[in-house]
């Protein structure tokens, strides 16, 4: 605690902000961890998706509908919507309609799911885009000491010294913290926008399959 306590010192106040920023976005990391782990769902995609072939095969729509409750996750969700619009509209419109129907479904439960996993990354982006110019402005301020330090009149040599030490250190703490908060806020928010495009493209794969699937049992 108490090197905790001096570092913050020697960096000035604007260390205390980038503390704050740090612990910001640990909260968001944690926190979207959890949302996407819960997004996975129960069942891992390969074998739901595996599953899932199988039952369009033979066109059993009562046991799709059982995996995706199963399945407790963002892929049995897009499911579960795609199924309940089927059943509003199977056999009462052509081929064509029902295709274009699901295909939007298809693309709004995507569009809810994708926001909810997307909630909060905006924070983690501004995290790693202020905490640079924080840090950067910290650093000048501690240049700002140096020079005034070094035009003091009547000082003597040893409080010279002295005051040029305390605006060195506040700008290299200041450069290192604002670093250090930075990459971290961009690489985790690299990691979760990467998740999410993934996340995006196996919706998408469950849903085309099965789309084609239930357009094949139409026919």
């Amino acid at each position: 605690m108490t090197g905790t306590i001096a570092f913050i010192v020697k960096g000035g106040p604007l260390v205390a902000v980038l503390l704050i920023l740090s612990i910001i976005s640990v909260s968001v990391v944690i926190e979207r961890y959890w949302v996407m782990r819960v997004a996975s769902g129960r069942v891992r995609f390969s074998r739901f998706y595996k599953r899932l072939e199988d039952l369009m095969k033979k066109g059993d729509i009562v046991a799709v509908e059982k995996l995706a409750k199963e399945q407790k996750g963002i892929y049995g969700r897009v499911m579960e919507a795609l199924i309940n619009r089927y059943k509003m509209l199977g056999g009462k419109v052509d081929l064509f309609t029902l295709k274009d129907d699901l295909n939007e479904t298809m693309n709004e439960q995507m569009a809810i799911e994708s926001s909810l996993l997307e909630r909060n990354l905006i924070v983690m982006a501004t995290i790693g885009s202020i905490s640079t110019m924080t840090g950067l402005l910290g650093t000048v301020i501690g240049m700002i000491r140096c020079f005034a330090a070094l035009s003091l009149v009547g000082a003597t040599a040893a409080t010279a010294s002295q005051q040029l030490a305390v605006g060195i250190a506040e700008a290299l703490v200041n450069t290192a913290g604002g670093l250090i908060v930075a990459i971290v806020a961009i690489i985790f928010y690299n990691y979760f926008t990467s998740k999410i495009d993934l996340f995006s493209f196996n919706m998408e794969a469950v849903s085309r399959e099965f789309i084609a699937g239930v357009i094949g049992l139409a026919r």
